[in-house]
């Protein structure tokens, strides 16, 4: 059984692939391969394992920048893209195991301070990562079956589509 399958990994994909003029197509596949196949690969694989888990939850870590009305900024096309389909991806599938008492959550943990985050210019500091994590587990141990398929923000504010 595995009470928690957390799928966090993502790629950026390059500042200078995302200009629209100059998108880098390859790099669009690369970024959709990692931060939207990956996840819902994980899922699929490992469902039966939650679902004969306590805690039955498959969260997947997003962004702020997948959410249409919460991303910010220019560029990013590949990015922003992977994430909100990922999010939509979750959203569908917290639909369809409801019943069977599987938690579908997504998490924000806002600007963290990774190698993810180096090439981007935000006037903001990042959080470190370990303060990330930290926010994240309660975050985590937060999600329940009424907020399956929820966007929530490291904060615990959920986050809008």
């Amino acid at each position: 059984p595995i009470d928690v399958l957390l799928n966090n990994a993502g790629i950026l994909g390059g500042v200078d692939n995302q200009k629209f003029g100059q998108l880098d197509y390859d790099m669009f596949n690369k970024v959709m391969a990692v931060n939207y196949t990956g996840p819902v690969k994980m899922a699929e694989t490992f469902l039966e394992h939650v679902a004969a888990s306590d805690q039955k939850k498959i969260i997947t870590v997003t962004s702020s920048q997948g959410s249409i009305k919460g991303a910010r900024g220019r560029g990013g096309y590949f990015y922003k893209a992977s994430k909100s389909a990922v999010n939509m991806a979750m959203r569908t599938l917290s639909k369809e195991v409801a019943k069977r008492g599987i938690i579908i959550g997504l998490i924000d943990p806002g600007a963290v301070d990774t190698d993810l985050m180096k090439p981007i210019n935000l006037p903001f500091p990042l959080t470190p990562p370990a303060k990330a994590v930290s926010n994240l587990i309660g975050v985590i141990d937060g999600f329940t079956i009424e907020t399956t398929g929820s966007v929530i923000q490291h904060n615990g504010r959920a986050l809008p589509w």
